[in-house]
Order: structure tokens, then sequence, then C-alpha cells
């Protein structure tokens, strides 16, 4: 898993301010009528709004849980990672390292089908995460797609660019290249 998510936590701190006012709406909704809750809600969810939002999870808060998602997956306690990883996801679905944790926990299970769908995710809310395409293309290896992996390795190394935060992944997408070219 990277560390690309500087960006990110910018532009969740932007939001941040927009998300309080809207969870501010919610203070007094038990007193409006069902019908009235639910188009609040919808409404809420429709700009944008999160779970975490909701229930007034501040970003340290999120940044604290998943550290300790991350140390249990670095101790390959894959099962009690994704607990907390899913977790995350469900209470802030817009941002991409939960979803990338999730995934490599899947990958690392060896659930390579299931890992393709949240590293997907990862790479759809955020194209610089050049980690959850790498990992998608170990994943199509490991099934047997080398067709699929080598077109998400040249996507890593093509979307990286010149960025110094993917030379890893970068590095690692070239290597991998290389060796599937060679057979």
């Amino acid at each position: 898993m990277s560390d690309q998510s500087q960006s990110q936590s910018q532009s969740q701190s932007q939001s941040q301010s927009q998300s309080q006012s809207q969870s501010q709406s919610f203070d007094n909704i038990s007193e409006l009528p069902v019908a009235k809750q639910a188009k609040a809600v919808e409404a809420f969810f429709a700009k944008g709004g999160t779970f975490k939002d909701l229930q007034d999870l501040s970003d340290d808060s999120m940044e604290s849980i998943y550290a300790v998602a991350y140390h249990l997956y670095m101790n390959k306690k894959y099962d009690d990672a994704m607990k907390i990883f899913q977790f995350l996801c469900f209470y802030d679905h817009y941002n991409s390292k939960y979803y990338l944790g999730f995934g490599s926990c899947l990958y690392m299970q060896g659930d390579y089908e299931r890992a393709l769908d949240y590293l997907g995710f990862a790479t759809i809310l955020n194209k610089d995460e050049m980690t959850a395409l790498l990992y998608a293309g170990k994943c199509h290896l490991k099934l047997n797609n080398k067709e699929h992996a080598m077109l998400a390795f040249q996507a890593v190394v093509d979307w990286a660019g010149d960025n110094p935060a993917c030379t890893a992944d970068k590095k690692a997408a070239e290597k991998l290249i290389d060796i599937l070219s060679a057979k």
C-alpha cells in the first residue's frame, strides 16, 4: 500500500467544513416526519455526504483507525485488518486508500477476483493510486490472464510518469513487464 494520500487528505479537509454544515442540519432530524427524514438523508448523500460526516468522525479519528488496520495488515492479520478496512470503506466511501487496504488483504488471502473489484474502485476514486493498479496486475497474473496483467502494469508506467511518489510502483511494474515480455 502507498502513502499517496496527502493530496486526498487536503481535499478531504476542504470538504470537511462543507460536510460539517451538512451534518449540523441533522441535529433535529428526529423531530421531522419520516418522509421528510428520508428526503433529508437522500439529499445529504446526493450532495456527497458520508456516514463519517453523519457520525461526526474527524479525519484524525479515521486516520487513527486506518493506522490500526494498516498495522494489522503489515503483521499479516488480514482477517482482522479487513474488518477495519470494511468499517472505513462504509464510513467514508470516497477514500481510495480504504479500498486499497481491503483489496490488498483479499490479494494476500488469494481471493484475486474480489480483490480486483476493490482495487478497481480504489483506482476509480483516485486515478493517481498506482499501488492499486500494480496489485490489480498481480491479481491478473495469479488468475493466468497475462494480457490484462500487462495492461495494468503498462498503465502504472504510463500514468506514473515522472511523479516521485510513484517511483517504486513504476519500477516494480517495469520489472514485471520485462519478466513477462521475456516469457
